[in-house]
């Protein structure tokens, strides 16, 4: 308890020091920061390249569960040829 009022109070004296200090939080941007259009152009191209990757690698995996399946398939579709052609 009695630390704890220590750091209280040593807060309270650094505060009264250097009353203009302000701390900002990990998520917040500066108003420049925010309407910064080149900032804005790069985020939306990191977007824009995240969601491509993203695409193609849903893509690769279903060409190559295609491959993996087209035998199969070919194999049915002769099955009902063989099977309709009598």
């Amino acid at each position: 308890m009695e630390e704890r009022r220590n750091t209280v109070i040593q807060d309270l004296k650094l505060k009264l020091d250097n009353p203009f200090i302000v701390k900002k939080s990990k998520n917040h941007l500066s108003k420049l920061n925010r309407n910064d259009p080149i900032r804005k152009i790069l985020k939306t191209n990191e977007k824009t390249l995240k969601t491509t990757i993203l695409m193609n690698k849903k893509l690769l995996e279903i060409l190559n569960r295609s491959d993996f399946d087209r035998p199969i398939l070919m194999h049915d579709k002769l099955d009902y040829i063989w099977e309709n052609g009598n």
